[in-house]
């Protein structure tokens, strides 16, 4: 009897075993981690299985296979599937030389740039890896319509695009920004990139154009940064950056990823002595980011960073400054020890949940928090500063017989208590109190949107959102603390504002689309435009600046989709402009600024973006040749603009004027090669027309060229049991041909007792760098 037992036992692991297991597989893009559709797997180079629309397939594996996972504008990958899994999920790093086949969240369609109604730039990890990997303005103005500034070395980070986000002298206003899908911008809508490590990037994605009706605030654009992941198995990769002016950069990173998750904590140290007096800076990096496929249904993302770092501040030049190059520092900065000494931490968490095929959602919760002491000429600051909220988005995405459609709604609140004091600052030593507040600004915003797609090649997109901002201000200094103090503890709730967005985008044929569409959007105050730092009075009277936008554009991949083009041309009309105006100083009163609504702009342009990629079919020394061009053009001019809103006597028009602080012509070229499997080489080009850099236009900042050039042998090689080592090696060189320019300009300053101001922050002149990174992964 026990031997015809183990007979039937035996006989029921053997049928088992002969049982083919189904797999359910999904493949996903690694960094925004949505579903790609329509993508082949290849099992051990016989049999092809092809995803549906939601990176979805199914299939019986007898034994232990290879498979080969491929999409068009993705780098190939390859999975080991096991006898007896479940599931599996594959995702794909982007290609940057087949742009229109990438999957973009823009608007969250969640659709191939080829098929979104927008003008949207994406950037992965092979064009940051053109320059060294620490300079992202390198990276960021090479896409039309795009502009980053640095006010510091690394430090002061401001964004502009199409010309909008500069005029106010704000670091980073009028642009929203995410990393991870973690807010940047703070609920006064002011974006400190500061304690970023950009060698950490995996992915950026820039939306240009009013997007209030899906993020809240912003006339400009919206920012979306990803981080870095860790590659298949476990990894340790050290890279080391070194340059002029002891210019040190190190960052280690190791790395778990399996299918169920991936586990990446990367360290980083950043030194320099700078390129002028008093510009020593240091900063230390820590920055962890987690993602655990809990099943084909449920993600999970945990992200957290923490910065410490000091920067001495040598101040700007004036306009002979800048021409001479001089190594120089503002007198009264020397001997305020004037600096920035910034910690912080920034932690979120996100889940997303597909309840079915067509019903998911994702929700984000996250906390910033950050201390920062600011010594200038005459004043010192100390900050503390905790932003928390949350974001919530609903997606369904039903088939309606032959139209298929896509239904968004959600809701971003953002709440930032913000401690501020300020004292006199004179040779070092702090004096009076000047200010001491509590600002609290709060922001929520509703939004919804509907895509319809109809014969599978017209979208039509429309949204709507309703945006509700306040202010509120704790004065500690109480009435009569000082000689005529008033205490100035308010409220400034503002009006709600309501944003739509209409967008259509059509198919020509299978590789050409053209879009159009219309989009409102708006920018709150910042901090030190509600309040009057200098006498810390609320400004009651502002209000936000809104925009109305209209673009229209085509894009396309010809040419068996090697040559890429996107073409837009755009109209955007800002009203309620904010305006400074200066006050001198009187009797018990320090000078002021105070911002006022004094007009309108017109922002009119035409970006143009074109690449080509040379792939060999055959095998042979030659990989990869890639130039790639792009242009913009800006025609921005004041359209009713007065210097305040009184209608004084003293009033001045700068109607008909160009928006100071915008380049009407912006050239960019460069080229990629790759060659006999190590070696590289990257150059690109920028060219900038020359600038007014004041309202009335009286004075314009020159043109100016800017070369860089990388090379390098990188390659990574096969071991036993699956490992591998790899290596990077490099050495490169910024601004070739030493022209002297300014990567940060305070604009529309007024001059005092005829004195040129000193308002330039100059560009680095020619920086040599080398680089080293190292891999190593195993199993």
């Amino acid at each position: 009897m026990r031997n015809f037992t183990c007979f039937l036992l035996c006989l029921g692991w053997l049928q088992s075993y002969a049982q083919p297991s189904i797999t359910k597989i999904q493949v996903r893009d690694q960094y925004l981690d949505q579903p790609l559709g329509n993508t082949w797997l290849v099992i051990n180079n016989k049999d092809s299985v092809l995803t549906n629309a939601y990176g979805y397939c199914r299939y019986a594996f007898n034994q232990r296979e290879a498979i080969t996972i491929a999409s068009l504008g993705y780098l190939p990958s390859q999975a080991i599937m096991s006898l007896g899994s479940a599931s599996l999920i594959v995702l794909l790093k982007p290609l940057n030389y087949m742009a229109n086949e990438i999957q973009v969240k823009g608007m969250h369609h969640q659709a191939k740039l080829l098929g979104t109604p927008g003008q949207i730039t994406t950037l992965v990890a092979a064009d940051f890896q053109r320059n060294n990997v620490t300079d992202p303005q390198h990276v960021f103005n090479l896409a039309a319509g795009v502009r980053m500034e640095m006010k510091y070395p690394n430090a002061g980070t401001r964004i502009v695009m199409r010309g909008y986000g500069n005029q106010s002298n704000t670091n980073g206003a009028g642009y929203k920004a995410y990393y991870n899908d973690v807010p940047l911008t703070d609920a006064d809508g002011t974006t400190n990139l500061d304690d970023i490590d950009f060698s950490t990037l995996g992915r950026v994605e820039i939306f240009k154009g009013p997007a209030s009706s899906m993020y809240g605030s912003g006339n400009s654009g919206v920012v979306s940064i990803y981080g870095e992941q860790a590659p298949q198995g476990n990894s340790i990769q050290q890279r080391v950056v070194a340059g002029n002016n002891a210019f040190l950069h190190l960052n280690t990173a190791v790395g778990a990823a399996n299918d169920n998750s991936n586990i990446l904590l990367n360290y980083g140290r950043q030194q320099s002595d700078g390129q002028r007096l008093h510009e020593r800076s240091e900063k230390n990096f820590w920055n962890i980011n987690t993602t655990f496929y809990n099943s084909t249904r449920r993600t999970v993302h945990f992200f957290g960073t923490y910065t410490k770092s000091y920067m001495q501040l040598p101040g700007q030049l004036d306009s002979l400054g800048l021409a001479t190059r001089s190594d120089t520092a503002e007198l009264a900065y020397i001997n305020n020890d004037s600096h920035i000494g910034q910690e912080s931490v920034r932690l979120g968490f996100t889940q997303e949940y597909r309840f079915s095929d067509l019903f998911s959602n994702k929700t984000t919760l996250f906390l910033n928090g950050q201390q920062l002491g600011m010594a200038l000429a005459n004043i010192l600051t100390k900050s503390n500063k905790n932003s928390f909220g949350a974001r919530t988005v609903f997606t369904y995405t039903p088939q309606i017989g032959n139209v298929a459609s896509r239904f968004t709604a959600g809701a971003e609140a953002i709440k930032t208590i913000n401690r501020q004091q300020s004292y006199n600052l004179n040779n070092g030593v702090s004096g009076s109190l000047r200010t001491d507040q509590e600002i609290q600004p709060f922001i929520y915003s509703l939004f919804g949107m509907a895509d319809i797609i109809m014969a599978k090649t017209t979208m039509l997109s429309f949204g709507i959102s309703g945006h509700f901002l306040s202010y509120d201000v704790l004065d500690m200094r109480a009435t009569g603390s000082s000689a005529g103090y008033v205490n100035q503890s308010g409220m400034k709730r503002f009006k709600p504002v309501a944003t739509s967005r209409m967008g259509i985008n059509h198919l020509v044929s299978e590789h050409v689309s053209i879009y159009a569409n219309y989009t409102m959007g708006f920018s709150p105050p910042a901090t030190d435009q509600v309040i009057i730092t200098q006498t810390g009075r609320v400004n009651t009277d502002i209000e936000p600046e809104l925009a109305n936008s209209f673009e229209v554009g085509a894009k396309g991949s010809l040419f068996k989709k090697t040559f890429n083009f996107d073409m837009v041309f755009f109209n955007m009309d800002v009203t309620d402009r904010f305006e400074p105006q200066f006050f001198p100083a009187a009797t018990g009163r320090p000078a002021y600024t105070e911002f006022v609504n004094a007009g309108s702009i017109d922002h009119t342009g035409v970006e143009l973006s074109l690449n080509y990629a040379y792939l060999p079919k055959r095998k042979g020394f030659i990989q990869l040749i890639r130039p790639y061009f792009s242009y913009t053009f800006n025609n921005c001019r004041n359209a009713n603009l007065h210097s305040n809103n009184n209608n004084a006597p003293t009033t001045k028009d700068y109607s008909n004027f160009k928006v100071s602080g915008v380049s009407p012509h912006v050239l960019n070229a460069g080229l990629d090669i790759e060659a006999g499997n190590i070696f590289y080489l990257n150059i690109t080009n920028m060219y900038a027309e020359r600038m007014p850099v004041t309202l009335d236009n009286s004075v314009y900042t020159g043109s100016y060229n800017l070369a860089n050039a990388k090379a390098g042998l990188r390659k990574q090689f096969s071991l036993k049991h699956g490992n591998s080592i790899s290596f990077d090696i490099s050495g490169g060189v910024n601004n070739i041909f030493d022209n002297r320019y300014a990567q940060y300009i305070s604009l529309n300053v007024t001059p005092v007792n005829g004195l040129s101001p000193k308002i330039y922050t100059p560009g680095p002149g020619t920086f040599q760098y080398y680089g080293l990174r190292l891999g190593y992964a195993f199993k």
